[in-house]
C-alpha cells in the first residue's frame, strides 16, 4: 500500500469511528448526493427492530421505476439476485473506503444488465452473485445506476440504502454520512418495563417476572402514568417501548440512541451508529424476546444479558443490571435521541430493598441445575440427543427435552420463548419411518399453532437423523413424498369477450403476441432447491421471487422464430422430489 493509499485508509478509518458524536457528518459536505430525486422521505430507519436483526439500513419510500443514483464516483464491486432476501442488489465501492448498497430494484441500466445477463446464463441459473473486476462496471456521481422496485422481501416499492465499510463489511447509519432528511420531532416513549431477573428478585413484592407500566407526556418530556411508588428487589432489569418520527411522516422508526443514569450517573448507554452483520441476532438479547414471543411489542433492553457481545452498549455499569448492596431510594432517568438530536425524557423514583449476599449465593446459578450459557452443553435423553454450542444462549438456562409419543414421537426443546443464536444440533430416532422411505425424511420443528417449518436433517447409520435449528420448541421426523407443485399462470396471448344476447351471442377471440411465460411453484415441506427453465430443449432465465410464488420469462422475439416452441419446467425439493411440466407457446 502506497503512502497516499494508507493515509487515505486512515483518514477513513477516523472518519467512521465512533468516538464521533451523534449528528456529526463523517464525511466531507459534497461528498455524496441522494440515491434518489427530490426530498427522501423513509419508511424505515437504521436500527428498526426486526424478527431476529435489526435494519442495516434505509428504505426510502419511491414509487416502482424511480431512478438511481450512484452517490459517488465508484465501481460496481458486487451484484447479487436473490428471489427473496434483497432481490436486485447492487453494491458500489467508493474510493473512500466506504460501499453504498442499492436493494430491490427493478431493473439495472443497460450496461450493468448485459454483464448480468451474460453471467446468469453462462451460470444457467437466475440467482447469482457476482463479483466484477474494478475496471469492469465503473460508475460516476449522478450516474443512473438502477431503478427502483419491489423485488425480493420487499412489500412495496422502495429502495433499500445501505452504507457500509469496504473492509469488514459493518453496516453504517446513512444518517451520519450528509443525507438530508429534515426531523425536529422528539422520540416517543410508550412504556417502561421491569423485569425480575431471577427467582429471588421481585417488583413491588409480587410475583410478577416482568411488569409494564405505561408513560404520558408530550414534546420530549415524559412521567409514568401511574404516581404509584416503585418497589424493587434484587437484580432488575429496565426496557423501554419508544420509537421515533421523522418531520412530514407518522411512519414509526427506531431510536438513534437510549440512555440510562440512575442518581445522575450513566448506567447503561447504547447507540445505533453500527451493527456488523455477525451481531445482528443479539437482536433477540437487546430486546426482550419472551415477551414479545409471549405478547407482541418490541421492548428495549437497558442491560445486557450474560451472553449478549452486541457493540452498540457503548457504557455500562454492572451490564445495565440495577442492583444496590443497601436499601434506598434512587432516582432513574432515561433519555432517548434520534440521530438529530431531538431528545424524549423519563424520569421516576424507586425504592430499593437489598438481597443478602449469602441469600444471592443460595440463589446463584452457578450452584443451581442452571446450564452456563457460554459453555457447550450436550443433553441426551428419551433417545434425542441435543448439542448447544457455548455461546448460543444469552443467560444460562435448564435444560430440557420431553418426549410425548401420542401419534408420533414429538420431542419437546426447552421452550419457544428462548432465543437461540445460532444453529445447534439435534439428533431424534427414525424407527418409526418405514426404511422405502428414509431417504425422504426430515426433521420439522412444530409452533403451538400447528405451523409446520422444515428443519431438514441427515440419516445418520444408527437409524437417527441430525438437523441444525435456531428455534426452540416441538420436534418430530416426517417423510416429504409430495413433489413440488407447478402450473402454468394465465395465459397473456389471448383475449376474449362476449358480443350480441341471446342466440345471437357469440365470443371473439382475440390472440395476440405475448411477452411473457409464467409458472406458480410452490411445495409444501421441505422446500425448493432448484428451479430451471427450458425452451426448445436449451436452458432459459426465468426469474423466480418467493413472495409471488412465480418463475416468470421474458420472451426476447428477436431470439425465437415464428411459429410454436416447447417450454420445460424443471422443478426439484429438498427431499429430493421432482415435478416437471411441458408447454409450448406460439410467436
Amino acid at each position: 500500500m502506497n503512502t497516499t493509499k494508507h493515509l487515505l485508509y486512515i483518514l477513513t478509518l477516523l472518519l467512521v469511528s465512533p468516538c464521533y458524536k451523534a449528528n456529526a457528518q463523517r464525511v466531507p459536505a459534497g461528498t455524496f448526493r441522494s440515491p434518489v430525486d427530490g426530498p427522501i422521505r423513509l419508511v424505515a430507519n437504521f436500527g428498526e427492530l426486526r424478527n431476529n436483526h435489526f435494519h442495516n439500513g434505509l428504505d426510502i419510500r419511491t414509487p416502482s421505476g424511480m431512478k438511481l443514483y450512484a452517490i459517488a464516483d465508484g465501481y460496481i464491486s458486487r451484484i447479487k439476485i436473490s428471489p427473496s432476501s434483497y432481490g436486485n442488489a447492487l453494491y458500489v465501492t467508493h474510493a473512500n473506503g466506504l460501499v453504498s448498497l442499492y436493494a430491490h430494484c427493478l431493473k439495472f441500466n443497460d450496461t450493468i444488465a448485459k454483464y448480468l445477463r451474460e453471467e446468469q446464463y453462462r451460470l444457467q441459473q437466475f440467482d447469482v452473485e457476482l463479483y466484477p473486476l474494478k475496471d469492469e462496471l465503473k460508475v460516476r456521481k449522478g450516474e443512473v445506476i438502477a431503478l427502483s422496485g419491489n423485488t425480493g422481501a420487499s412489500q412495496g416499492p422502495h429502495l433499500h440504502f445501505e452504507i457500509r465499510e469496504e473492509h469488514t463489511d459493518k453496516t453504517l447509519n446513512p444518517l451520519l454520512y450528509g443525507f438530508d432528511v429534515p426531523d425536529n420531532t422528539t422520540p416517543t416513549i410508550r412504556a417502561l418495563y421491569m423485569r425480575a431477573l431471577n427467582s429471588v428478585s421481585k417488583i413491588n413484592n409480587g410475583t410478577e417476572q416482568i411488569k409494564r407500566t405505561a408513560v404520558v407526556g408530550k414534546a420530549g418530556d415524559f412521567r409514568l402514568a401511574s404516581p404509584e411508588s416503585i418497589e424493587l428487589t434484587g437484580d432488575i432489569g429496565f426496557g423501554l417501548d419508544c420509537f421515533d418520527t421523522q418531520s412530514g411522516s407518522t411512519n414509526p422508526n427506531n431510536v438513534y440512541s437510549i440512555e440510562l443514569l440512575i442518581d445522575d450517573k450513566r448506567h447503561c448507554y447504547s447507540v445505533l451508529d453500527t451493527v456488523p452483520f455477525e451481531e445482528n441476532r443479539y437482536i433477540n438479547s437487546y430486546c426482550d424476546y419472551a415477551y414479545k414471543k409471549k405478547v407482541g411489542g418490541w421492548v428495549q433492553n437497558m442491560y445486557l444479558e450474560k451472553g449478549n457481545k452486541l457493540s452498540v452498549y457503548k457504557k455500562h455499569v454492572n451490564r445495565g443490571v440495577v442492583s444496590f448492596m443497601q436499601d434506598g431510594t434512587h432516582k432513574a432517568t432515561i433519555v432517548t435521541k434520534d440521530v438529530n438530536g431531538n431528545k424524549a425524557t423519563l424520569e421516576f423514583y424507586f425504592n430499593y430493598k437489598a438481597i443478602p449476599l449469602t441469600l444471592k449465593q443460595q440463589f446463584s446459578p452457578a450452584l443451581g441445575a442452571l446450564k452456563d450459557c457460554l459453555k457447550e452443553n450436550t443433553l441426551v435423553k428419551e433417545g434425542a440427543s441435543v448439542t448447544i454450542p457455548a455461546g448460543n444462549m444469552y443467560s444460562d438456562f435448564d435444560f430440557t427435552i420431553t418426549k410425548d409419543t401420542a401419534r408420533i414421537p414429538v420431542y419437546k426443546i426447552l421452550n419457544p420463548s428462548i432465543a437461540s443464536h445460532s444453529y445447534y444440533s439435534i439428533t431424534i430416532p427414525t424407527t418409526h419411518i418405514p426404511k422405502s422411505l428414509i431417504s425422504k425424511a426430515l426433521v420439522v420443528c412444530m409452533d403451538y399453532n400447528g405451523n409446520i417449518k422444515s428443519e431438514g436433517g441427515k440419516i445418520n447409520a444408527n437409524n437417527t437423523i441430525t438437523a441444525q435449528s435456531r428455534s426452540f420448541g416441538r420436534f418430530a421426523v416426517r417423510t416429504d413424498e409430495i413433489p413440488p407443485l407447478v402450473f402454468k399462470v394465465g395465459n397473456k396471448g389471448i383475449s376474449s369477450k362476449k358480443v350480441g344476447k341471446g342466440k345471437k351471442a357469440k365470443t371473439i377471440v382475440t390472440h395476440y403476441p405475448i411477452s411473457s411465460l409464467r409458472y406458480c411453484i410452490g411445495d409444501k415441506l421441505s422446500g425448493i432447491k432448484s428451479y430451471n427453465g427450458y425452451i426448445d430443449g436449451k436452458w432459459e432465465l426465468f426469474e423466480y421471487e418467493t413472495k409471488s410464488a412465480q418463475l416468470i420469462h421474458f420472451i426476447n422475439r428477436k431470439k425465437h422464430e415464428t411459429g410454436q416452441h416447447t417450454v420445460k419446467i424443471v422443478v426439484i425439493d429438498y427431499a429430493g422430489n421432482e415435478t416437471e411440466l411441458l408447454d409450448t407457446f406460439n410467436l
